[in-house]
């Protein structure tokens, strides 16, 4: 890669800042009535003040501490993302900071929100009755889902089965009172006609991504065991082992050692030794927060270096309705033909900017280039191979236009390349929906995708309406797709007709039910998948 790695280094530079007073500044109060996979969803006696990429603090210490990045935003509550390492749970109190205007600010109702859920798999509460009851802070909450998916084929050679999936996420905060906390995320999948090689190969089927003891000696001092993530060196995946973090006022540092998965099947494997250490600073500027990390890992094989590196991690939302977030790493340690060496070869570089100047228009842009990632002893067989490889690169746009109301429109693009190839890889495509068409009570949505690579071109057409069925009780969907793709390397095309439904219900407060089909069709042969899950809450 043409980039220097010191000038890359040099971006990631923390500056020493302090909190600026602003006197047009006033303190809402709100509380997470919900916690979702990918958000954190606030409610507030009312949203007024609030914008998309808004951050949401925590009192802590009689400081504010921003834990909170607003995505989303309706009459009375905010769907956010998590940006700092503070564990938050339902009934936790949220500060905003928002702008006094005599006039003031109204904000409409939308949808938003209940799209984003629905993009997670949740289901809903009916829409104009939705409401996120607030509750206790939770000792122990988790979710548990078994899902089914099963893949029918007449096309010649081909095989039928049914694949079960079981999904397991716990969390179990501050045990019967105690400093003691316990998080897990475990799967179990399996294919029905497979079913007698399961216990001979239980790593391949039984997959282990969290599974630790964390123990809090104070707000700002804990100690995690077991298999884990550490947020600060989140590019490491799992970590068989320990990890102890301390913090101090606007400082942290932490340290970890244990073992990496086995890379085939993510099994303890004890010839994986790692050790490591990590520090970071999180700074507040008016209503917004600036963070910069820096981490340190030693990864070997049989106690024989495999891999050294460091990783850089910067985000912040200092710039008014814009959201900056950028990660590298930067190998220090090189072994060709049985001869080391400590030398700077940037690894990756990713970065993404989210620009919100108003509900009504987003914009975020990415960049991403990475190089393979050389563990010198576990691949040396062959090591050669791998310097071959060349940095991949490319970079993402998407945009989103509230045209009206109910009217919205996106865009998106992306270009990737990697010397070597023929030809460089080229999408783009978009999106128009439509919520709440009169007499039918549904919402419509057209997309269109195109693809342009090395060794194939192709294109996607669709469209797709949503309905609430029942008393607002069943989530109903209709989709159909033309797909055309064309082999660029040898004479072959393909033409398909896809149908798909989706049916989902909450059957309580805590279980919900979904189901889907797709059938594919050709001018050869016919596809059809099915999948069902059940999901329960406690």
């Amino acid at each position: 890669m043409k980039i220097p790695s010191y000038i890359w280094l040099l971006t990631f530079v923390c500056f020493n800042t302090a909190n600026f007073s602003q006197t047009n500044i006033q303190e809402k109060e709100g509380t997470i009535t919900f916690v979702s996979s990918q958000y954190f969803y606030v409610k507030f006696e009312n949203t007024d003040g609030i914008k998309t990429g808004d951050t949401l603090f925590v009192r802590q210490n009689k400081k504010l501490l921003p834990v909170l990045n607003v995505q989303f935003i309706s009459s009375k509550s905010t769907a956010a993302i998590l940006i700092g390492n503070k564990k938050l749970n339902v009934g936790d109190k949220l500060i905003s900071k928002v702008t006094i205007k005599t006039e003031g600010l109204k904000v409409e109702k939308s949808n938003t929100i209940n799209q984003v859920l629905q993009q997670e798999g949740e289901v809903l509460l009916p829409t104009g009755n939705q409401k996120i009851l607030n509750k206790k802070k939770p000792e122990v909450s988790g979710r548990l889902s078994v899902q089914s998916y099963s893949s029918l084929s007449n096309s010649p050679g081909s095989i039928d089965y049914q694949r079960w999936r079981y999904s397991l996420s716990l969390d179990a905060d501050r045990i019967r009172g105690s400093n003691f906390s316990l998080t897990s995320y475990i799967n179990f999948n399996y294919r029905a006609d497979d079913w007698s090689n399961v216990s001979s190969k239980v790593w391949k089927n039984l997959k282990v991504y969290d599974l630790a003891f964390k123990y809090e000696f104070d707000e700002k001092t804990n100690l995690v065991a077991g298999r884990y993530r550490n947020r600060n060196i989140s590019n490491l995946g799992s970590i068989d082992g320990i990890g102890f973090e301390k913090r101090f006022n606007s400082y942290y540092a932490g340290v970890v050692i244990g073992y990496r998965p086995d890379l085939s099947d993510l099994s303890f494997n004890p010839d994986l030794f790692e050790f490591g250490g990590y520090i970071g600073r999180t700074d507040t500027l008016g209503a917004g927060f600036m963070e910069n990390n820096f981490a340190f890992m030693q990864q070997t094989n049989k106690f024989k270096t495999d891999r050294r590196f460091i990783y850089l991690q910067h985000s912040n939302n200092i710039l008014t309705n814009t959201y900056f977030f950028a990660s590298s790493e930067v190998d220090l340690y090189k072994k060709v033909v049985n001869v080391e060496s400590n030398e700077l070869t940037l690894t990756s570089i990713f970065f993404s900017v989210r620009y919100s100047p108003s509900r009504i228009f987003s914009a975020t842009l990415s960049y991403d280039a990475r190089k393979n990632v050389v563990y010198y002893e576990t691949y040396k067989n062959f090591i050669d191979s791998l310097f071959e490889n060349e940095t991949r690169q490319g970079f993402n746009l998407r945009t989103n236009f509230r045209l009206t109301n109910n009217l919205f429109l996106g865009l998106n693009g992306g270009y990737r390349f990697r010397n070597g190839d023929l030809d460089q890889t080229k999408n783009f495509g978009g999106h128009l929906s439509y919520s709440s068409i009169p007499a039918i009570e549904s919402s419509i949505a057209v997309n269109y995708n195109r693809l342009f690579t090395s060794y194939v071109n192709s294109s996607i057409i669709g469209v797709r309406l949503t309905k609430y069925l029942f008393n607002n009780n069943v989530d109903f969907s209709f989709g159909y797709r033309v797909s055309k793709y064309d082999l660029t390397t040898f004479a072959f095309s393909s033409n398909q007709n896809i149908f798909s439904i989706d049916l989902s219900t909450r059957l309580n407060r805590t279980v919900s039910l979904s189901v889907s089909y797709e059938g594919i069709f050709d001018e050869r042969s016919t596809f059809t998948r099915i999948f069902a899950a059940l999901i329960t809450r406690f």
